[in-house]
């Protein structure tokens, strides 16, 4: 969208305002002297939204009707804080549905545009919006802006009332596709489970000049930032593409491999995708003549004797808990970095998952185990919540708090086992910290068989182990 000044409208100041001086009324910019009506507040912010966005400026006169020296004689500034709320009130109560605005009270005194101390500039920017015909009611006119005028489009003009329409029509149709378009994978890869976790913002929201501007060295420290350590970071790769940010593991396969991968898109959406650990019975077996490693493993091994399990599929779902806290993580500080809400949307699939019975090393869940049994995900592709478009992505919404990354990547995975039945929403709290010893005895874990690996690779001639 267009816009007179060189920096986002919450880093503006007073004397930035200077610039309009040469700047007529027109398709972007509309002055105001003094404060309106409500009713053409919201006519004038709904055409903008409708048409390419712009600005609305209080306090300010249009150049080409008044003099340099009277073009800016601000609003009383003991009103300022008032009339910014009405504006507020004015587009929450008349315009449906409610579209993105800023606003912004920039204080005189100030000798570049001859604002005196007692006065004040208050400055909207409404961005283009994709959630149209925003529709101002109670006469439910949609209008657009024709020049330096704000025009109803009259109901027979049918090729713009659908053009408004199709602007909606094209993100709901992005987002089905995101959500249908799984990794593309090889001959080799088609019977490995993976684990796919898709996070947005509000789709509507405009994307942010913080982030569309953002330095790319910035947002790759970030992505390379650790939440619980180095052993938690995962990634050995992060690099830009035309899409966004690309992250890579090459930690458990060849770099040609579809390991360990997450995106970052330029609408501050993200993805990521995880090859899953298949385990036999026999592993847990073994394992248990180790001190290191998953700490609930015993009984685990019982729990699937107890319930006649004989050869049955298990999915390592402790790296998934791993994974989600650290990508959730690093989405938050990507979110705070573009100035956007931490509230966020979530869906998770299970690729490739059919007959598979899940671990996880938690006390709270094998105990879920023992009292209802071992879930079997039945499905070859499961998804939660079902669906594709929009609304079928779960909320998680914004919450205070100094460990708030812990807290939300627990209420994701919390969610996404209740999808497989595992229902421990109620022991919340108690699951925060446990999920974060999962992560290090996962990463202990697969250490440990990273080195077994290696040393039954490593063998002599005639076939036998070398020893240490």
């Amino acid at each position: 969208m267009y816009s007179p000044f060189s920096k986002p409208i919450h880093e503006l100041d007073t004397k930035d305002l200077a610039i309009l001086k040469d700047l007529p009324e027109g398709w972007f910019i509309e002055y105001k002297r003094e404060m309106i009506e409500p009713e053409k507040i919201a006519k004038s912010v709904a055409a903008f939204a409708n048409t390419d966005g712009g600005w609305l400026l209080f306090g300010i006169a249009d150049p080409e009707r008044t003099s340099e020296d009277e073009m800016f004689p601000g609003i009383p500034k003991t009103d300022a804080p008032i009339n910014r709320q009405q504006i507020v009130q004015a587009v929450s109560q008349h315009i449906n549905p409610i579209p993105y605005f800023y606003t912004r009270v920039l204080d005189g005194p100030c000798s570049d545009i001859n604002l005196k101390e007692d006065f004040s500039i208050i400055a909207i920017q409404v961005p283009y919006s994709h959630r149209t015909p925003h529709i101002q009611h109670p006469d439910g006119v949609i209008y657009q802006r024709t020049s330096d005028h704000s025009d109803p489009v009259p109901q027979t003009d049918r090729f713009k009332l659908d053009l408004l329409w199709q602007r909606g029509e094209e993100v709901t149709e992005n987002i089905r596709q995101w959500v249908a378009h799984d990794p593309e994978f090889t001959a080799d890869e088609r019977d490995s489970t993976y684990f796919r976790l898709l996070l947005m913002v509000d789709p509507w929201m405009p994307i942010p000049e913080t982030w569309i501007k953002a330095d790319r060295t910035k947002v790759k420290e970030i992505l390379n930032s650790s939440a619980f350590g180095d052993k938690s970071n995962f990634f050995d790769i992060v690099h830009t593409y035309l899409e966004g940010y690309l992250c890579r593991d090459f930690s458990w396969g060849q770099p040609t491999h579809y390991g360990l991968t997450f995106q970052v898109f330029r609408n501050l959406s993200c993805e990521l995708n995880v090859p899953l650990p298949i385990l036999r019975q026999d592993y847990f077996v073994g394992s248990l003549n180790f001190e290191a490693g998953y700490a609930h493993r015993e009984q685990y091994y019982h729990l699937l004797e107890k319930q006649n399990h004989t050869a049955s599929k298990i999915v390592d779902l402790n790296v998934v808990s791993a994974y989600i806290g650290t990508v959730v993580d690093k989405y938050l500080k990507l979110l705070k970095f573009a100035q956007v809400s931490p509230a966020f949307r979530f869906k998770a699939k299970l690729l490739n998952a059919s007959r598979v019975v899940p671990f996880i090393d938690s006390k709270v869940v094998i105990d879920y185990f023992e009292t209802y049994g071992l879930p079997m995900i039945m499905h070859r592709d499961f998804e939660f919540p079902s669906g594709s478009g929009i609304n079928s992505f779960f909320q998680i919404e914004e919450i205070e708090n100094d460990k708030i990354a812990d807290k939300q990547g627990t209420r994701v995975f919390i969610q996404f086992l209740r999808s497989l039945g595992i229902d421990i929403t109620d022991h919340f709290e108690e699951l925060v910290p446990e999920f974060l010893m999962c992560l290090l005895r996962a990463t202990g874990e697969y250490n440990r068989l990273k080195s077994f690996r290696e040393d039954r690779e490593d063998e002599n001639e005639d076939g036998t182990p070398t020893r240490l």
